[in-house]
């Protein structure tokens, strides 16, 4: 006799449509694949052509002022210096001698003091408190030869302001040329708007202290060691 056998069949889920899996993977955006386009950044402005350094008679008598206290071993700062200018000037405007001392001075001998006062005298006066007075007013006298020596100092401090604003040249042109380099720029324009490239070029200090006038050309200093 034949048995009949059964077995229970165990539940199973029916198996999810390929559509309905599709439908619960998120589609990427297309912003997470696209590549973000480079910003070209602007070629930034060129180096800026010097100034020519230029000392001011006021600033140079202020200079030869405060080395000529350092030769007396005493020190005076720019500002302690204009300010007693300034009350020298007022001073002689009401009539006084102007004859007036620096603090730092008044610890010194009598016969330093003396020059010091000189000085100070001549120091005010030619900074331009008495541009209407080129002499010293009656009672005033003084034997700083501040005076006398100006012209030579004026000199001094045109050279001196020649051989700085060749170097900054110098540096300017090295600047330029770097400029153009790294960005691919026609610097043509710029280098002959330097001073003197147009002629026989500028001064310029070379190694051994040879001021050559071919500043901005190239071998300008060949024979003198270099550029300084």
């Amino acid at each position: 006799m034949l048995v009949a056998l059964t077995f229970p069949l165990a539940a199973c889920s029916q198996p999810t449509p390929a559509s309905s899996m599709m439908a619960t993977v998120p589609t990427p955006s297309v912003s997470a694949y696209a590549y973000e386009t480079p910003v070209a950044k602007p070629t930034p402005p060129p180096p800026s052509l010097p100034a020519r350094p230029v000392t001011t008679p006021t600033k140079l008598i202020e200079q030869v002022v405060i080395a000529r206290y350092k030769q007396q071993g005493l020190e005076i700062t720019p500002a302690e210096w204009q300010s007693l200018s300034s009350a020298i000037c007022d001073d002689l405007a009401a009539g006084g001698t102007g004859r007036l001392l620096s603090d730092v001075s008044k610890a010194a001998t009598a016969t330093i003091q003396q020059e010091i006062a000189d000085l100070n005298v001549d120091g005010a006066t030619l900074s331009g408190c008495l541009d209407l007075k080129p002499k010293l007013p009656t009672g005033v006298y003084s034997t700083s030869d501040l005076r006398d020596d100006l012209p030579r100092l004026t000199w001094v401090a045109y050279m001196s302001d020649e051989i700085e604003y060749s170097r900054l040249l110098t540096s300017y042109i090295e600047a330029v040329g770097e400029y153009g380099r790294r960005y691919d720029v026609d610097v043509s324009d710029l280098l002959a708007s330097v001073p003197g490239s147009g002629g026989g070029g500028y001064s310029t200090v070379c190694a051994d202290g040879w001021v050559s006038s071919s500043g901005g050309k190239q071998g300008a200093c060949s024979h003198h060691g270099g550029l300084r």
